[in-house]
């Protein structure tokens, strides 16, 4: 016959006994190295963003713009997850970054996991070096160098200088377009056989589209 069992372990005269172990597993997703970098990375540029003084606060926000909006101009249907957001995104890409990844003025913490949700992998990857070029952009306090005397240039000028028609009242989009357009022909970078001419030609079509944008309240 045999003896009861126990839950004694060892020989004769242990009084060790089994302890059940119930070990409770997290079955959430772990973040990777690059997730931790970049909600480290989105730490950073908010406490630039909290930093920015109130007379740079406009011109750094139109700037962050353009970064993203150029950062963006070259997206492929096949990098978004769905029509409708590739669709959204090409429509106004800035509203699309303040409704989806933004409060109020900052990023949100949970910026990459939303990324997730409309892009596939290889784009976020393009995207987390915009948020690169956001942060260096921040970081090295650039746009006080953008900052400019309002009368600087009159309004006539600054439409020259985009090539749009002063008869015309421009959207946002229309100013946009322009600048991309023009800061694109003149980049330094495409002529230099004549540098010191296109540097100041560029800086001059840079500082009537954020004078445009200012004073028309775009």
């Amino acid at each position: 016959m045999k003896p009861p069992s126990s839950n004694q372990i060892g020989g004769k005269g242990s009084v060790r006994r089994k302890i059940k172990v119930v070990r409770n597993r997290n079955f959430t997703a772990k973040k990777t190295k690059e997730q931790l970098h970049f909600e480290n990375m989105i730490k950073r540029i908010n406490e630039y963003i909290s930093n920015v003084d109130g007379e740079y606060r406009q011109v750094a926000d139109v700037m962050v713009e353009d970064i993203i909006g150029d950062g963006f101009s070259d997206l492929e249907r096949y990098d978004t997850k769905s029509k409708e957001i590739y669709l959204e995104i090409k429509g106004d890409v800035t509203k699309f970054i303040k409704n989806k990844l933004m409060n109020g003025n900052k990023f949100k913490g949970d910026t990459y996991t939303v990324l997730g949700k409309y892009f596939i992998k290889d784009c976020i990857e393009c995207i987390v070096d915009i948020f690169n070029d956001i942060e260096n952009f921040l970081e090295k306090k650039k746009y006080v160098e953008e900052q400019v005397d309002e009368k600087e240039f009159t309004d006539k000028q600054c439409f020259e200088f985009l090539g749009l028609d002063i008869s015309i009242t421009p959207t946002k989009l229309d100013v946009k377009r322009a600048f991309k357009n023009k800061s694109f022909e003149y980049h330094p970078d495409k002529h230099p056989e004549e540098i010191n001419k296109y540097t100041k030609l560029y800086q001059d079509i840079s500082v009537a589209y954020k004078l445009i944008l200012k004073r028309y309240k775009l």
